[in-house]
């Protein structure tokens, strides 16, 4: 068990990472300086969500026994949320106690762990704020308007976001004594300017704070140079860190490290220089702080941004030689400087150097490096850097690919710019628009229109997808419009992408009539699609209609996947169906998620269970059975199956036989899957595609090319293409 000293140390440390690194999205402090087990929280709401334009205080209480048992966490702000109760507190997994939930809805492994800090707790919430759950609410009004009336769940929502941000933003800044001065401040901002009165309040505010007795802490000092910067009134706080030691106020390696980064901001790095100078010879003397490595990687970004590289080049090999060692980002900052201005051997010698003193480099100093080498064509260098970068276990991102197609297509390799993204792909790093922006440059310079066009297409594609991730529905469709108007015709990923969008936030009515635009555009949904209703529905506990959306994918010869039987088995235990009468569907659905699960048995006993209650199996379960035998190289079993469904009537279509001839292939009985397949015409059934590449893939595998050559031909005879 933590000892109250362990968890005071802890929270010690939190609260100096925070101040430390702030993290965009929140606020946090003591509630009161002398008390390190109560916190005071702000919480900006989430972008692009109801809760934008909100500021919500909250009270974050922890245990003496911290982190082994969870803090609690409420709201002191008016919220109307499903997951938060009327009294404020807030109900998310990981602040429920460590250990199996005794009511079964959540996993252990959700629950609250050691490893959870101030930091990972605040962005939770920040992520429930987005992201609802309704499945088990502590509001449950709030939670039934979420779900059935949405207009007057934003109504109530809209009535707690509290729009004169930035004066709360004050109340975060100043703790205990500061709070009613800073409330009477009366700061007049708005969300995209500051005003000119807000200026003359901060330092109104701040002459308070240095008269104030006991003065506040450097802590509510720092406080106030952080908020101001990231208001990016740079040189109103370079202004106050300049009264603030010339009024003798406490200053820290925190303060100082704002007010370099201001001057670098303000492309004044020269001043930002000159700080860090008098803190060699004033403060290390005095013995107030000492410069630590945030401080030199501020002024390393800063010097190199500006274009002062060999200062930032003299200044690391002064930075190596003290007790704070720079790390790989203060290198980073070098290399990419040194790069930017074709000094690529240098960076290069610099590499080697931080490798020599055991600093490992990562994606972000390789992409750099290899930026540097493209842009002066050597492309020896380049491939020698990327054999490196595998050799150290470095996996290049999709920013160093998009560097390699960007310069192969300037230089008209286009053939390399599409090999480069064909190991995107294999390697699942996803193209951004940068990517496609360079090889749509690549296309058009070798007049290759087309392909251009096509590359637009995933462009647009992937601009879109993001848009829906991000819960941005109305912009996606927008440029689904600007699409479509540019003569570019959406495919199935863009309308799938866009109803995974509109599904998550339950626009139902816009998901039936994108479906309606889809068959205009004769563009036929696929598993995907379907499964992203299917899911949808089952999420909102409509698996009436997620049924319906099966039967249609079967009816049009879509097979469904694990994903959309996985939805659905969601939603009959959400339903506590379970137990209840099922029909043909939803047993198919049941069997085929326990046979993708492993659990091959269970499968088979519901089918037995099928046939006890008198729901009739039909060729979608006898597949699914076939295929759960040739999964587990129970071929024998497979082929007498096959023969059971002939002897009772039951006709196999061409996708049982499939699977049958592809476990015999797989399992080495060639010979049998000849036979099988020669039999097809016999029993009125055509091969298909899959059946040929099945065939094929197999005699190619044991060398026979004679009889692949046969079976090609028979295949261009009977109109089928081969997939490759």
């Amino acid at each position: 068990m933590a000892s109250p000293s362990q968890a005071s140390l802890l929270l010690q440390k939190q609260l100096k990472d925070l101040c430390k690194n702030p993290v965009d999205g929140f606020s946090a402090g003591l509630l009161d300086e002398s008390n390190l087990f109560e916190w005071s929280v702000t919480i900006i709401g989430p972008p692009d969500t109801l809760y934008e334009g909100g500021f919500f205080n909250a009270i974050m209480s922890f245990p003496p026994n911290y982190p082994n048992s969870p803090p609690t966490v409420r709201f002191t702000s008016e919220i109307w949320h499903p997951n938060v109760y009327p009294d404020g507190k807030v109900c998310i997994s990981i602040l429920h106690p460590p250990g199996d939930d005794p009511n079964g809805y959540e996993l252990a492994s959700e629950r609250w762990s050691p490893v959870h800090t101030v930091e990972s707790i605040v962005l939770s919430i920040i992520s429930m704020l987005s992201s609802p759950n309704d499945e088990s609410p502590a509001n449950v009004e709030a939670a039934k308007e979420w779900r059935e009336r949405r207009d007057d769940f934003k109504k109530k929502v809209s009535r707690c976001v509290f729009h004169e941000d930035h004066r709360l933003v004050f109340f975060v800044i100043c703790r205990g004594k500061l709070w009613r001065r800073a409330a009477a401040c009366g700061i007049a901002l708005t969300r995209r300017r500051i005003v000119p009165q807000f200026s003359d309040d901060a330092v109104c505010l701040f002459r308070d704070m240095v008269r104030m007795l006991p003065q506040p802490s450097v802590f509510q000092f720092t406080k106030l140079l952080t908020v101001l910067v990231k208001m990016k009134q740079y040189a109103v706080a370079l202004s106050l860190f300049d009264k603030m030691r010339q009024l003798g106020a406490p200053v820290d390696e925190f303060a100082m490290s704002i007010a370099i980064n201001c001057y670098c901001l303000l492309n004044r790095v020269d001043f930002g220089f000159a700080i860090l100078e008098k803190l060699f010879k004033k403060l290390l003397s005095e013995k107030l702080c000492e410069p630590d490595e945030i401080m030199y990687l501020i002024v390393l970004n800063g010097l190199s941004k500006a274009g002062h590289i060999l200062a930032a080049r003299d200044l690391l090999g002064h930075f190596e030689n003290l007790s704070c060692k720079p790390d790989v980002r203060a290198y980073n900052a070098v290399i990419d400087g040194l790069c930017k201005h074709n000094m690529s051997d240098d960076a290069l010698h610099l590499l080697s150097r931080m490798i020599e003193k055991g600093i490992l480099p990562n994606v972000v100093t390789y992409s750099s490096i290899i930026q540097g080498l493209c842009n002066v064509g050597r492309w020896k260098d380049v491939k020698d850097l990327l054999k490196e970068m595998l050799d150290y276990k470095v996996s290049p991102n999709v920013r160093t690919y998009s560097i390699l197609v960007n310069a192969f297509c300037k230089e008209g390799m286009v053939e390399e710019a599409e090999n480069v993204l064909e190991i995107m792909v294999q390697r699942n790093v996803c193209p951004d628009i940068i990517t496609y922006s360079a090889l749509i440059d690549g296309y058009c310079l070798r007049g290759q229109m087309g392909k251009a066009k096509r590359v637009l297409e995933c462009a647009y594609n992937a601009v879109i997808d993001g848009l829906c991730k991000h819960n941005m529905s109305d912009d996606a469709l927008h440029l689904l419009s600007r699409m479509i108007e540019k003569g570019i015709l959406p495919n199935v990923v863009t309308y799938s992408s866009i109803i995974q969008g509109l599904c998550n936030v339950g626009r139902w009515k816009d998901v039936k009539d994108l479906l309606k635009e889809m068959l205009d555009y004769k563009v036929s949904p696929n598993v995907r699609t379907y499964s992203i209703l299917v899911n949808a529905f089952c999420k909102e506990g409509m698996v009436e209609e997620a049924e319906n959306v099966l039967e249609i994918m079967v009816q049009r010869n879509v097979c469904p996947d694990i994903i959309t039987y996985s939805a659905l088995i969601d939603g009959y235990c959400l339903r506590g169906q379970m137990g209840l009468q099922h029909n043909t569907v939803s047993y198919n659905t049941m069997i085929h998620g326990l046979f993708c699960k492993g659990r091959f048995a269970d499968g088979w006993k519901l089918f037995n269970d099928m046939q006890a209650r008198s729901v009739m199996p039909d060729s979608q379960t006898y597949n699914i059975l076939l295929d759960g035998l040739c999964r587990t190289q129970q071929i024998a079993q497979a082929l007498s199956f096959l023969c059971m469904m002939e002897d009772t009537g039951v006709k196999p279509n061409i996708i049982a036989y499939a699977i049958v001839i592809d476990g015999l292939c797989k399992g080495g009985k060639l010979e049998i899957a000849r036979d099988l397949f020669n039999q097809l015409p016999s029993k009125g059934l055509q091969p298909n595609v899959t059946v040929y590449n099945i065939i094929i893939g197999s005699l190619c595998r044991d060398g026979l090319t004679e009889d692949v050559k046969v079976l090609l031909s028979e295949m261009e005879n009977s109109g089928c293409a081969l997939i490759v």
